[in-house]
């Protein structure tokens, strides 16, 4: 039985990932009005899978020490590497690139920034909250609604994250569908 849990809790993890980076690529997809294709978009998290992983890890680290550091430095990590994911999604950034990317991305618009991801924590947090707490005592239950949570908030918060990212972009370059069609486009 614990082995069981301990295989379910790891497949959730990993396919967390899978499911970000497929979620961020159709909606790099759909933002330039391109058809999303979901079967490509996820073959494309599944195939990028090791650098999601690699920037998820960095950026965790990087975190847990601001973390460490009397809390304020690691929210302010948190907030400064919120579209890393986006940048090796839509730019191709891998590792530390992707991490440097998004802190010179969030780099002024901080406030905005930590307000768009404070809002979709809590949206998240709320229905991942309301759909556990039907679950009662029941363990069962509990694991049903909470994996059913996952489905719902990973890819809402994959989609803020996309948004937060072009908006960032946006408003620091001349951005236009064309460089983010040519973009996406260029690692199919």
């Amino acid at each position: 039985m614990l082995s069981a849990s301990l295989l379910g809790a790891a497949l959730a993890f990993v396919m967390s990932f899978v499911v970000q980076a497929a979620v961020s690529r159709a909606a790099a997809q759909a933002t330039v009005g391109d058809v999303v294709d979901t079967e490509s978009s996820y073959r494309w998290g599944f195939r990028h899978l090791g650098s999601v992983l690699l920037i998820s890890i960095l950026a965790g680290l990087a975190i847990f020490v601001g973390l460490i550091l009397l809390v304020i430095p690691g929210l302010i990590v948190i907030v400064m590497l919120c579209v890393v994911i986006p940048a090796l999604v839509f730019e191709g950034k891998r590792g530390t690139a992707a991490l440097s990317r998004s802190w010179e991305l969030v780099k002024g618009n901080f406030w905005h920034a930590a307000g768009t991801i404070l809002l979709a924590g809590l949206i998240a947090g709320v229905v991942s909250g309301i759909l556990t707490a039907l679950a009662g005592s029941n363990w069962f239950a509990y694991w049903i609604l909470s994996a059913i949570g996952r489905v719902i908030t990973v890819p809402f918060t994959a989609l803020v994250s996309v948004l937060l990212y072009l908006d960032l972009r946006a408003r620091a370059e001349a951005l236009t569908g064309d460089t983010v069609r040519a973009e996406i486009a260029s690692d199919a």
